[in-house]
């Protein structure tokens, strides 16, 4: 068995330097290898017992907040006790190495047998279908979602009993935490809603159990494409091929049992397992149910609580637009108010729901020596009242129609965005117009603020990994401006006054320093009246000073060396200036960013951990700001290396492009990848709407959105040849060595 894709037993990989097993397990060879870490099979020296046990990296067990991810999913799974699931059995930590256990599951994945046999026989899909069924009965009824149910996560015993495996990214439906903008799952098997980032539940599941039934009736899958951008967008806006026009022979029950699993809209299909299998064996399946969707009025700001009592109506058709499916070009229209606030609208009918975000350009950019955290503070204070809504009832009011909140805040800018079902436009607008005109900060408030800010400073911090990189951040940086610290300290959030953070919004949550995008289903006519509406009356004010971001040259490396307690391996992590985003020599730089860490086959992967095996993971990153950026090698040594044999080879490396440039094999892959990547985040409309308000808040347009990929395709092996050549100098260099205290492992 192995949780990140089930491999044959006996597909063992070549071993690779990890950290050993704890001495209670008898390591009985290696099951497979993902992102998160090594999947061994072992025997329990204790009970006899054959398990598999995976060992999660160095650089991810330091990491708090992905343990408690972890304990959350043993948590969960342990209450699923059927024996068509494969359970998981403990969580262990033992000097810095984190490890599950798990039931081992001998025989091959449903995957396998599909692509041994292509379609199978009507009654081996019953039989497969009931248990598997059975098993998804039993955490729906603990109101567990799988979220990623696919042929690779099922396996089928010799004896012909089916598990189902890795509830790695299953989450309570019933406690609610799934993320508004996260997508979790695998493109070819993702409902509609997953690739929107929208709430999911169990018939998220039941949409995946119909794509897997479709594939076994049919020897084929229902949606196809060369990227993952393709097959997400084709769950959103497609239907598949009707079964029996592939299989004629297929009985119309079965087909009609698929289909209806694989109705767009959750509330058109069964609601549960349970009437799958009904409808399998031949009971007739009713017609999908379709919901009206209410319209909501806003007489009056103190209605909002009247608007919060209507809850969503899930409805809505899902139809081909007519743009390509990897196309990533936009449809916006821009236009000003008369106050100054800049505006894009984006239309975009695939689904009836609609994000709304508002971008300040208000980011650490812009704070002053002494008020240091402000911009952040300011952000949380947004959700402690207004003029016509109390504190906390932002949030509430959004959640109870149906949608979802959110903000950040970074170099440039404060955004704020709202995703919520297309019939409460209104009261979005209403909402974040009446913030913008300004804000009521009380010192209840001001406290409740301070406090949630100070708890994320301690959660970032908590992970080494991130609290060097963040004093990186600050070294590599000479202008204040620069210097890094979206994530402000207790001490420095514990000065500021209510007038600090009220003068910071009268300042710079202007009109004339903010743009607005909106972008998913709604009327553009209503949209651009709602807009001035509730816009276009607040008063207009001086933008602030843009701030001078300019830095002074260097000509020599800069260097700290530090210690910490919480650190098991040494870290070394390397920082060189590089230009602003609307730079012509960023696109350059990010394609040598892709070539040196985009994934397990980039440069410093290969040559630091597969090759040399100097170190045990390493992450290469590049801002995308309006000012200037960092490009970010991050590198945990591995166990007996030095820190400065990393070093060397992350140097030799990038020497080495500067010297030869790039192939154009993998220069061509690194690329198809980057826009694979890009088009597939933009799938969601709230990733469209971010994109766009920044963009237009920083620079003044969004053409550069449609003008991405022709940018990105120009890119040639002499650019990034000249990219590593011109910036990537000793004089350009920050390097930070980070070390365990006495006792630690080095």
């Amino acid at each position: 068995m192995n949780p990140d894709g089930p491999l044959d037993e006996t597909t063992f990989l070549p071993p690779i330097q990890a950290e050993p097993l704890p001495s209670r397990y008898e390591p009985l060879g290696e099951l497979g290898r993902g992102g998160m870490g090594i999947v061994y099979k072992a025997r329990d020296r204790e009970t006899g017992e054959v398990i598999a046990v995976k060992v999660l990296k160095p650089e991810i067990a330091a990491d708090i907040q992905i343990i408690e991810r972890f304990k959350n999913e043993l948590r969960l799974a342990h209450q699923i006790t059927h024996r068509n699931v494969a359970r998981l059995y403990e969580f262990h930590r033992s000097a810095g190495v984190v490890h599950l256990s798990m039931e081992f599951v001998e025989g091959e994945s449903l995957r396998s047998v599909l692509q041994r046999s292509g379609k199978l026989s009507i009654p081996q899909v019953l039989d497969l279908a009931r248990q598997l069924a059975a098993g998804l009965s039993e955490a729906h009824r603990q109101s567990i979602a799988h979220r990623d149910l696919k042929p690779e996560n099922i396996m089928l015993t010799p004896g012909g009993e089916l598990k189902v495996m890795d509830f790695g990214i299953s989450r309570s439906f019933a406690a609610d935490v799934t993320s508004t903008s996260a997508i979790i799952g695998t493109p070819a098997y993702m409902a509609p809603e997953q690739a929107e980032g929208r709430p999911v539940d169990h018939r998220t599941d039941i949409y995946a159990f119909g794509l897997i039934l479709y594939e076994m009736v049919t020897g084929t899958p229902a949606f196809t494409g060369d990227t993952a951008v393709t097959l997400a967008i084709k769950q959103v806006r497609e239907r598949p091929k009707p079964p029996r026009a592939i299989d004629p022979s297929l009985p119309k029950h079965i087909e009609a049992a698929v289909l209806r699993c694989l109705e767009k809209a959750p509330a058109a299909r069964f609601q549960s397992v349970e009437e799958v299998i009904q409808a399998l064996e031949g009971a007739p399946v009713k017609a999908p149910r379709r919901i009206r969707i209410a319209r909501i009025r806003i007489a009056r700001p103190r209605l909002l609580l009247a608007a919060a009592g209507i809850m969503l109506a899930a409805a809505g058709i899902w139809w081909w637009q007519g743009r390509e499916s990897d196309s990533v070009r936009l449809r916006m229209e821009t236009f000003s108010l008369a106050n100054g606030l800049q505006v894009v609208l984006s239309p975009d009918h695939a689904s009836p729901t609609f994000t709304l975000a508002v971008a300040y350009r208000s980011g650490y950019r812009n704070e002053h020596p002494g008020q240091k955290g402000v911009a952040h503070l300011t952000e949380h204070a947004m959700f402690q009242g207004s003029s016509n809504v109390a504190a906390g009832e932002h949030v509430t009011v959004i959640s109870d129609a149906g949608g979802r909140i959110n903000a950040y805040t970074g170099a440039d800018t404060g955004v704020y965005y709202d995703n919520l079902p297309a019939n409460q436009l209104e009261l979005a607008l209403f909402l974040e117009a009446d913030r913008m005109r300004g804000i009521e900060l009380t010192p209840p408030g001001l406290a409740t603020a301070r406090g949630v800010l100070i708890q994320e400073f301690s959660s970032h911090t908590s992970n080494p990994g991130t609290k060097h990189q963040q004093r990186l951040e600050e070294l590599s940086f000479d202008n204040f401006a620069n210097q890094r610290t979206d994530w402000p300290t207790a001490g420095q959030v514990g000065h500021l006054t209510i007038e600090d953070v009220v003068n910071y919004h009268r300042t710079h949550f202007t009109t004339r320093n903010a743009a607005l995008a909106l972008v998913g289903e709604f009327d553009p006519a209503k949209a651009r009246h709602g807009i001035e509406k509730y816009f276009g009356s607040i008063p207009a004010r001086p933008a602030p000073p843009v701030p001078d971001v300019r830095e002074p040259g260097r000509t020599a490396e800069k260097r700290e060396t530090l210690t910490d307690p919480a650190l098991q391996t040494p870290m070394v992590i390397v920082s060189w200036r590089m230009p602003a985003r609307n730079h012509s020599d960023w696109f350059p730089s990010k394609r040598l960013a892709d070539v040196l860490g985009a994934d397990d086959a980039a440069r410093l992967h290969t040559s630091l951990v597969k090759n040399a095996a100097v170190s045990s993971g390493v992450s290469v990153s590049l801002d995308e700001t309006a000012g200037p950026n960092l490009l970010i090698v991050s590198a945990y040594v591995a166990a007996g290396k030095e820190p400065a044999q990393v070093e060397q080879l992350v140097y030799a490396e990038i020497e080495r492009i500067a010297r030869e440039g790039v192939p154009a094999q993998e220069l061509n892959r690194i690329a198809t990848d980057a826009r694979r990547r890009r088009a597939f985040d933009m799938v969601q409309t709230s990733s469209r709407a971010l994109t766009m308000a920044e963009w237009l808040a920083t620079s003044g347009n969004v053409d550069g959105i449609n003008e991405w990929e022709r940018l990105d395709s120009r890119i040639s092996s002499d650019d990034v040849r000249r990219i590593a050549q011109k910036y990537f100098t000793p004089g350009n260099r920050t390097v930070l060595v980070a070390l365990p205290a006495q006792g630690g492992r080095q």
